[in-house]
């Protein structure tokens, strides 16, 4: 799979994606076919520089009714929480991103879910791309949010 082009039948566990956006299969091969797929991503949807091309692609692959679920990094509705986890996002993660890792990862992690479109844009996204049924759950008050959809 590759975010700029398109989804064939191919050999795929899952995908990493790195920060511009290109994926590239990575672990245990399983073979994914154009027939009856479902499709699962979890915290991808930030770094893909074109959601538009990703949601046309994955329409065009699923069989008619075929489920989409989406686990994306969000900012929690309640101007309260909103605050606490904005404040967390930009300190707490870094510094402790700094102790952990080397690098600019845990920076880049707070600046990507700080650029996120709120759910409605995604959900709008979606259903503009071909998926029915778009709906947006928050977790976690609001922290992470499951997107999900039908072809």
């Amino acid at each position: 799979m590759n975010f700029d082009g398109r989804i064939d039948a191919c050999r795929i566990h899952h995908c990493v994606c790195d920060i511009d956006g290109n994926a590239r299969p990575h672990g245990k091969s399983n073979t994914v076919a154009r027939s009856g797929i479902d499709i699962d991503l979890a915290f991808v949807l930030r770094n893909v520089p074109d959601r538009g091309v990703l949601f046309r692609e994955m329409a065009r692959v699923l069989q008619p009714d075929a489920k989409v679920a989406i686990l994306e990094l969000t900012r929690p509705g309640n101007p309260v929480l909103r605050a606490g986890h904005t404040l967390y996002l930009r300190t707490m993660v870094p510094l402790l991103g700094r102790l952990l890792s080397p690098g600019d990862a845990y920076r880049y992690l707070a600046r990507s879910v700080a650029a996120f479109p709120e759910p409605e844009r995604v959900l709008s996204e979606l259903a503009a791309n071909g998926f029915r049924q778009p709906a947006a759950r928050p977790l976690q008050g609001g922290i992470v949010t499951l997107f999900t959809g039908r072809r």
